[in-house]
């Protein structure tokens, strides 16, 4: 159980950066666009 919820975690953290990195990513395309 305490594996579990270890690779939980780890999943959700690593969800987290992903979308956080894509969401940057998108604002500096954006970003580009503009300029």
């Amino acid at each position: 159980m305490m594996l579990y919820d270890r690779s939980l975690e780890w999943l959700t953290v690593f969800s987290y950066v992903t979308l956080t990195l894509f969401v940057i990513g998108c604002i500096l395309v954006a970003g580009k666009n503009k300029a």
